[in-house]
């Protein structure tokens, strides 16, 4: 019971939606909103579509001096915690039992190499934090800066695409989908953005009928809210 309400609690998140922030700068990408979408759905597997749409840059002062915040719609951060957290896309898929789950990278069709002091932003992007505890005032709560992170002279090199299994939810198998769009030099206070990045998830070895019967047996009207939560479920 303890990994559901994990599970749910993931789900939730989802539904709900990210905190909205203050945006002191705008860096324009396309004319296009963020977007996910299904470009293409088989038996095994999918193929995704990821847009990036403009970045939102916003300063932040911290006990160790300002530091600007990156964001992007619909997008969450990096989870490398004192290294420059970066936004990503995190998308939630129904995935069959018995699966082994690969994802890749099939098309990359728009670089943008972007100087952030172009923009105004001459601080470094701002350092993943720990989640902080309900219980402890911010103050509290170590400020973590990784210096090597920082010292790099060149862009990060972090998987652009990765698949995770998170558990079972309501008779479904559940995986998430993290793509990072963004790649930062600290040195040279420059971004990499790869704003529209194709993406092909792949299933193996899967079990259909026990993931149709699952489905049939647990499925129910009053967890729609959460259901919409799953990229490939309509």
């Amino acid at each position: 019971m303890k990994k559901l309400s994990v599970l749910g609690s993931v789900i939730l998140a989802f539904c709900f939606g990210l905190q909205s922030f203050a945006i002191d700068v705008n860096i324009p990408l396309s004319n296009e909103k963020t977007s996910c979408k299904i470009a293409n759905s088989r038996q095994s597997g999918m193929q995704i579509n990821f847009h990036f749409g403009d970045i939102a840059a916003v300063d932040v002062q911290t006990t160790r001096g300002v530091f600007t915040e990156l964001h992007m719609q619909d997008a969450y951060t990096t989870e490398r915690i004192g290294a420059p957290a970066l936004p990503a896309q995190k998308r939630l898929i129904a995935i069959p039992f018995g699966a082994e789950v690969t994802a890749k990278v099939i098309n990359i069709s728009d670089v943008k190499t972007i100087k952030l002091a172009d923009f105004g932003i001459t601080n470094q992007v701002m350092p993943k934090q720990y989640d902080m505890p309900k219980n402890m005032k911010p103050e509290e709560v170590p400020f973590e800066y990784n210096a090597d992170a920082y010292a790099s002279t060149r862009f990060n090199q972090s998987e652009m695409v990765k698949v995770e299994v998170l558990g079972t939810f309501r008779g479904l198998r559940i995986a998430r989908v993290t793509v990072e769009p963004m790649r930062y030099n600290p040195s040279t206070r420059e971004l990499q953005v790869y704003s529209d990045i194709d993406v092909e998830i792949n299933y193996t070895n899967a079990d259909y009928a026990k993931t149709d019967k699952m489905f049939r047996a647990t499925y129910s009207p009053f967890y729609n809210a959460p259901y919409q939560a799953f990229l490939n479920i309509e």
